[in-house]
């Protein structure tokens, strides 16, 4: 790359000088182009005399790399090298220019006989390219989709951008060693405060990723990832013996800890008849605080199920029995993707008598009638998501009412918890 940049950039040079010749140069642009060779000499003479750039040779460097797409931070050794061999020849340029102002006769041929473009070649796709094609090309309605998103850009930040054909299995057994140290949620940190995986990793944390997230969310990601990527790049220098195989979770974190327990009979009456519960139903403005909880109890659905329902066609009669219909296909709100966890969780569901009583039917009514196509429009999507608002909603109303529980394998944090009581 750095002799085709270079060569690309002298030939660009001395091809503006030799049709400047050609029409030709006046008093004025004489002088000056006098004054720009000295300038230019002077600069280049420092970097080749003692290391030191201006500037104007800096610039001159980064405007070729980046037209070329390469993004190089200016103060990393690769950049400088690449800078360095970028003055080195353009000296000889400048040299030939100054040669040419005092009527030698010196032809740009001669000049660009030592800088001859390697052979074209197929160059190796770096890493982000493979990233980026997976994620364009994979099935974003399928569950695992959003997992990808937030999981092979922390890969790719772990790699580094690199051509493909550097990638080694050490650099996945080094990726999984440092996932096995990060904390839950740990894609937030990132985002909120800007560290590193790696930085993140080294520091203490009272509870990490546990073995199920590691094996089933994790592995799982990178899996396809690397099947898909030989397939498609093995033949431009993807690495083809990459592996999952032996990637062991190597963390601290015991398995069922995350695990939440089902809750008690009287945490379930102090939920629903506490006094924050019947503010919920007194207030027109809260009713949809009133309902997710109610419908998450009587159905046992997840809370992005209940949040995506379309009060337009997902809510109907079938034969006569009003029901909800949990599914992936319709029409939906356009912030949003419908996704269901697996086959068997798309499915009819007679609405409960008790929701009916309570008057559910009406309130599904007044949202039909505002044209939403959320059955909550309070709650804003979040990134495709309808429930990311409910779900620190509900979050924090338990830790109002005192029913968090962090007890490890018995937590009570979030709605999508076993409820065995008899309805």
């Amino acid at each position: 790359d750095t002799k085709r940049i270079i060569a690309k950039a002298l030939a660009s040079r001395l091809q503006a000088d030799d049709e400047m010749r050609e029409i030709g140069v006046d008093d004025f642009d004489y002088d000056y182009m006098a004054s720009m060779h000295a300038e230019a000499d002077c600069a280049e003479r420092a970097v080749i005399a003692r290391g030191t750039f201006s500037d104007m040779t800096f610039d001159l460097a980064d405007q070729w790399l980046f037209a070329e797409g390469f993004d190089i931070p200016r103060d990393s050794t690769e950049f400088k090298k690449f800078a360095t061999e970028f003055v080195k020849a353009q000296a000889k340029v400048t040299k030939a220019f100054i040669g040419r102002h005092q009527g030698e006769v010196i032809e740009t041929e001669n000049v660009l006989s030592g800088f001859a473009v390697p052979k074209a070649q197929s160059p190796v796709p770096r890493l982000s390219t493979v990233v980026n094609y997976f994620l364009e090309n994979y099935d974003a309605t399928k569950p695992m989709y959003k997992k990808h998103q937030s999981f092979l850009p922390a890969f790719l930040s772990y790699v580094g951008n690199r051509p493909v054909d550097e990638i080694r299995q050490i650099d996945l057994n080094e990726f999984a060693r440092v996932l096995c140290k990060l904390p839950p949620r740990w894609a937030e940190i990132i985002k909120k405060t800007g560290q590193s995986l790696v930085a993140i990793a080294a520091q203490e944390h009272s509870e990490t990723i546990s073995p199920k997230t590691f094996e089933y969310s994790y592995l799982a990601c990178l899996r396809p990832f690397l099947k898909a990527a030989k397939r498609i790049y093995g033949d431009s220098g993807f690495p083809l013996n990459l592996t999952t195989e032996g990637l062991v979770y190597t963390g601290t974190q015991k398995e069922g800890v995350q695990k939440q327990r089902a809750f008690t009979a009287g945490e379930l009456k102090a939920l629903f008849e506490g006094r924050d519960f019947s503010c919920f139903a007194l207030d027109p403005d809260r009713h949809h605080q009133y309902w997710l909880p109610l419908i998450g109890l009587f159905t046992g659905a997840r809370v992005n199920e209940i949040c995506q329902l379309n009060p337009q066609e997902d809510i109907r009669l079938e034969d006569g029995i009003p029901i909800f219909d949990f599914r992936e296909d319709g029409e939906t709100d356009e912030r949003i993707t419908k996704s269901i966890k697996n086959k068997t969780s798309v499915r009819p569901v007679p609405i409960h008598p008790r929701l009916l009583q309570l008057g559910f039917l009406d309130y599904v009514d007044a949202v039909r009638s505002s044209g939403a196509k959320l059955l909550f429009p309070e709650w804003s999507p979040f990134k495709g998501r309808a429930s990311g608002e409910a779900e620190k909603w509900f979050r924090a109303f338990l830790d109002k009412t005192g029913l968090r529980d962090e007890t490890p394998g018995k937590r009570i944090v979030g709605m999508h918890v076993s409820t065995a009581i008899q309805i």
